[in-house]
């Protein structure tokens, strides 16, 4: 969807929808059913009186668990903030601040990409179900070693058969 991004801020405008995962290009899932819904809405005056772009994105997506590696839905809630400023130097200026992104308005603003992006974000590095549907995935991997410790034990207990004590009987170095 393509706003006139400074005209819907201008007019404190809201908007809200749905974008189908089949338009999501460039986010990575074996499964492209579903949607994503959002609500934008600008919001009071940010940082330096620019005005305030908030985003909402809800919805689940499927993904791969990388512990089972089956199929699992991620669900997402995202709640972002942007200042809508006018150009690149002006969002430069803005980098200090953490509380809020920048995004440079156009009238031909791509509002679908700024969904898509977020949900980008979002998706976690390595997902994972909470408890994989085989149980077997949700126990850890843990390789049993030898100690080092257990070699030396032998041979301070196997070589004299006694535990240790010398044939003095004090243990003292002879």
């Amino acid at each position: 969807m393509k706003i006139d991004l400074f005209e819907f801020a201008r007019l404190g405008g809201e908007a809200a929808g749905e974008l189908p995962l089949t338009r999501m290009q460039r986010v990575d899932t074996p499964d492209r059913s579903g949607a994503m819904t959002w609500k934008a809405a600008v919001g009071a005056e940010g940082r330096r009186g620019f005005p305030r772009l908030d985003l909402e994105i809800d919805g689940a997506i499927p993904l791969i668990c990388q512990r089972c590696l089956q199929l699992m839905m991620q669900k997402l809630a995202i709640r972002s903030r942007f200042l809508i400023v006018l150009n690149e130097s002006e969002a430069g200026a803005l980098d200090d601040d953490d509380a809020y992104d920048a995004i440079v308005g156009a009238t031909d603003f791509d509002l679908d990409a700024l969904v898509e992006d977020e949900v980008i974000l979002a998706l976690p590095i390595a997902p994972r179900h909470e408890v994989c549907p085989d149980d077997s995935a949700n126990l850890p991997y843990v390789e049993k070693k030898p100690s080092p410790f257990a070699a030396l034990a032998a041979l301070k207990t196997g070589a004299r058969g006694d535990g240790g004590a010398d044939d003095n009987g004090g243990g003292a170095a002879r």
